[in-house]
């Protein structure tokens, strides 16, 4: 059985075993969600004792701060009023497919 939280914020009681495949993703990845949500309190916590490694009784987890540089090359291209010709900008530019599913209440 699943709880199903509905817009009118009532709670309905839902048996899954007894849906088809979509009706099961979509309560499946609405508790996902509700988990995140949770995962992500929860690591800001650990972020909050700051760098280093913090231990459980069970678990163990680290906590470190990286900088990554990002470099906007259109920005230095206008900089130095250098125009790209759109040919050369496709010549480079590669394309991977991604096939996607999502899911929302109804």
């Amino acid at each position: 059985m699943q709880v199903l939280n509905t817009p009118n914020t009532l709670k309905t009681q839902v048996n899954t075993s007894n849906l088809n495949v979509v009706d099961k993703l979509g309560f499946m990845l609405a508790e996902k969600a509700h988990l995140d949500a949770q995962v992500e309190v929860l690591k800001d916590e650990v972020k909050n004792q700051g760098e280093g490694k913090h231990l459980g009784q069970y678990y163990k987890a680290s906590v470190s701060l990286s900088q990554r540089p990002y470099i906007n090359y259109e920005a230095i291209l206008q900089e130095l009023n250098i125009t790209l010709d759109p040919e050369i900008i496709a010549k480079h530019t590669k394309t991977s497919a991604s096939l996607a599913c999502r899911v929302t209440s109804l």
